[in-house]
């Protein structure tokens, strides 16, 4: 049994904080939440609901500050851990601050925070040069120590090719308390922060608004009768999708939580699900196996971006969530 030091910043982090918590039979652990903005209220409900005590701390680093959290490389404190979970490969300053909390021989392990890490591991796009610079110091740093800073407790360990180079947990999301549900006759499309998925896969926002349109027309045909449910991304600022919906006598629902745990709270099911690549198709498929789910792809553009989206989207495929292209 042993404890350990937690930090989140996103839903998706919390669930699979949940899940570390159960499934490495933590002793103990201290819950750090990353403030930010309105993700960090879906966080804290979410921890709330599960009983979770939880401390709070600032996500925007000043330069100063990240200057601190480096030196912590260099310092130790008499509070140890055995585990650091940690939700972002990203956040290095923070890795070496909290590397001063970590006892010897004890684990840096990265949670997910969407499908970044099938990006960055499977080397999909080339890792900057300072990237891999920070990365090989944090393991110089950590081998002084005797600190094991490769671990990956990840929903997408079998998809992870860069294997050798990690230890790799399987998170499989089996330890959340879901109730029984009754399914009805609705169909949830999952928005996108369409700006940026359009500047990434190189679509036009008018395209767009035509991917939506074509999608709106298939469902209604395949589905007779069925609500159709628009859960518009949290960073969307489209606001021609909800006049489309309001055109088209579609429920356009903007929700106040992430859309997994919106679905566990739920006392319905809908018939099908549809997204835009988002994680959330695929921690969805792996808590909802019985729920069609398909993922909506428009392959126009030759781009780096539609690569990393068309590759994502094969993953996906495998695992049995049902690859639309319009």
């Amino acid at each position: 049994m042993a404890i350990a030091l937690i930090v989140i910043a996103s839903p998706l982090q919390a669930i699979c904080a949940v899940e570390a918590i159960k499934e490495y039979e933590l002793r103990g652990y201290k819950i750090l939440v990353l403030k930010e903005g309105r993700r960090t209220i879906q966080v804290t409900r979410f921890l709330d609901e599960q009983g979770l005590d939880y401390d709070m701390i600032d996500y925007n680093r000043s330069f100063v500050q990240k200057i601190c959290d480096i030196c912590g490389l260099f310092m130790w404190h008499k509070l140890k851990y055995d585990y650091l979970f940690i939700g972002d490969l990203r956040l290095f300053t923070l890795r070496c601050y909290f590397m001063s909390y970590l006892r010897k021989g004890s684990k840096i392990v990265i949670i997910d925070d969407g499908n970044y890490l099938l990006v960055v591991l499977n080397n999909i796009f080339k890792q900057s040069f300072i990237f891999r610079l920070k990365e090989f110091i944090f393991s110089i740093f950590a081998w002084v120590r005797t600190v094991e800073d490769k671990h990956l407790f990840t929903c997408f360990a079998i998809d992870i090719c860069g294997r050798r180079h990690w230890k790799i947990k399987c998170n499989e999301l089996k330890h959340l308390q879901i109730s029984s549900k009754e399914v009805k006759n609705k169909i949830y499309v999952i928005g996108t922060a369409t700006e940026v998925y359009c500047n990434c896969i190189g679509l036009s926002i008018y395209d767009m608004m035509e991917v939506h349109e074509r999608l709106f027309d298939m469902i209604e045909r395949k589905y007779e009768g069925a609500e159709i449910v628009y859960l518009p991304h949290g960073r969307d600022q489209n606001m021609d999708l909800m006049n489309l919906c309001k055109k088209r006598g579609i429920n356009y629902k903007l929700l106040d939580r992430a859309v997994e745990l919106w679905i566990m709270n739920s006392i319905e099911l809908p018939i099908a699900i549809y997204g835009f690549t988002s994680t959330a198709l695929y921690t969805l498929h792996l808590l909802f196996p019985q729920i069609e789910i398909y993922n909506v792809f428009h392959k126009k553009n030759d781009c780096v971006g539609a690569d990393k989206y068309s590759y994502i989207g094969d993953i996906y495929s495998k695992h049995g969530i049902i690859q639309v292209i319009l």
